[in-house]
């Protein structure tokens, strides 16, 4: 059977909507359809509904008149002008966004009130983080997981939050996630590393802080090829695509300075302008009130603290669970112990490493002002606590929602083998 990255479950589906298969075109399933339509209403209704009766925040002013500022001078391809100084600190992309989208809005003689306009971006990017952990997550973890996951990140009140205001984070997170997902389907589709490098180089663009989820696609990429690809069958293996991945190191810069106007004119100079204030900012600290203190830096523990209060108890601590678990199985496989399939390694590692990746990285901000700079913890936390809370269940991966005959199976694990090496019941509701 094989055990590479694209088919370890009978339900997992690839990448794209269809495959060429003998000839033939394979069809999306009718369910999967049924899910995104079902997860879009579920992602976009509560957005909506907040972001009409949200004040305006803090932050959301200097974004929005940026983007008031960048979108005309792009328009009018005025580059160099001394409006692109206005909130240099930040990288301008978002900010076009917002921009483009209150043109849209005077364009079409204001259906929505500014205030709306300006966060439809931030709507439309939290409504996409949700579909993009079920569609790309279900290759790698099965439907249960990723629905549970998705259906986790579409009701969490603190994405929703986010997700309804006119700030950075939410897109920038966006971007980050779906270029590290698209990581499972890249080793037998290496022009998926491209991608994967533009949507980096635009979560740079968004914000400077996508750049720590660096560390974790290349841990991953490195830990697949040269840990686990040795493992599997020579006729299996897929190529090491050196070519690609030079590619897209060079890309990635490449998409950043394409997306960042503001740096155009001079851009070694006003990039380590705006470099130099993010670097005086961390060094000077910034007042921040958390855990019941205030001070100029965040402890490191702050986005532990941070993901235990703004996220379900059910997911952190089944996210716990699950890194403990996968922590485990792949010391078992790395000492030869029977009974471990290559597919479950592959499925552990990809999102433990994620979620260690992420946490560890982003926990060395020390100048949390506010929750949303840790929201990119949140999608790993939650494909974490949603495939730890269906281990501990005891469902196996991909069977809960199988397409086969329309029915609904369910497999017991044996709960002496927890579902490595042991026999199933099944029984068709």
């Amino acid at each position: 059977m094989y055990t590479g990255l694209d088919s370890t479950a009978k339900d997992k589906e690839p990448l794209s909507t269809t495959i060429i298969q003998t000839g033939r075109q394979s069809r999306i399933p009718f369910v999967d359809i049924a899910i995104l339509i079902g997860l879009t209403l579920a992602a976009l209704l509560p957005r909506i509904i907040l972001a009409l009766q949200l004040d305006m925040v803090t932050d959301e002013a200097t974004y929005i008149g940026g983007g008031k500022i960048y979108w005309p001078l792009l328009e009018h391809l005025q580059i160099g002008a001394s409006g692109w100084s206005y909130n240099y600190e930040h990288p301008p992309l978002v900010k076009l966004f917002i921009g483009l989208s209150v043109s849209l809005n005077a364009i079409l003689a204001h259906p929505l009130g500014e205030l709306l306009a300006a966060r439809v971006p931030s709507i439309i990017m939290g409504t996409l983080l949700v579909l993009a952990i079920y569609w790309l997550g279900r290759a790698s973890t099965g439907r249960v997981i990723a629905l549970l996951a998705a259906l986790g990140l579409a009701f969490s009140p603190w994405l929703v939050y986010f997700s309804a205001l006119a700030y950075l984070d939410i897109t920038m997170t966006a971007f980050i996630t779906i270029a590290y997902l698209l990581l499972w389907h890249a080793p037998r589709r290496p022009a998926l590393y491209l991608l994967s490098a533009v949507l980096v180089g635009l979560g740079a663009a968004s914000k400077y802080t996508a750049v720590l989820v660096i560390p974790g696609m290349f841990l991953f990429t490195a830990y697949y090829f040269f840990l686990i690809r040795p493992r599997l069958p020579v006729e299996q293996r897929p190529r090491m695509p050196w070519g690609w991945w030079i590619s897209a190191i060079i890309v990635a810069p490449l998409t950043f300075l394409a997306a960042d106007p503001t740096i155009w004119p001079s851009p070694y100079n006003l990039l380590i302008r705006s470099f130099r204030f993010e670097w005086g900012h961390s060094v000077e600290g910034h007042l921040s009130f958390i855990a019941g203190r205030s001070s100029l830096h965040a402890p490191h523990w702050a986005i532990l603290d941070i993901l235990l209060t703004k996220m379900s108890i059910f997911i952190t601590l089944s996210a716990a669970f699950f890194a403990c678990y996968a922590l485990i199985q792949l010391i078992r496989f790395h000492l030869h112990a029977p009974g471990i399939k290559i597919s479950d390694v592959t499925s552990l590692s990809f999102i433990l490493i994620w979620l260690i990746a992420i946490i560890g990285m982003f926990s060395l901000l020390t100048i949390v002002v506010g929750t949303h700079y840790e929201l990119p913890a949140a999608p790993p936390v939650a494909l974490a606590g949603a495939y730890g809370l269906v281990t501990v269940v005891s469902y196996r991966r991909g069977h809960l929602l199988s397409l086969r005959a329309f029915a609904l199976t369910i497999h017991f694990r044996d709960s002496t083998q927890r579902g490595i090496a042991g026999t199933d019941s099944t029984s068709t509701l």
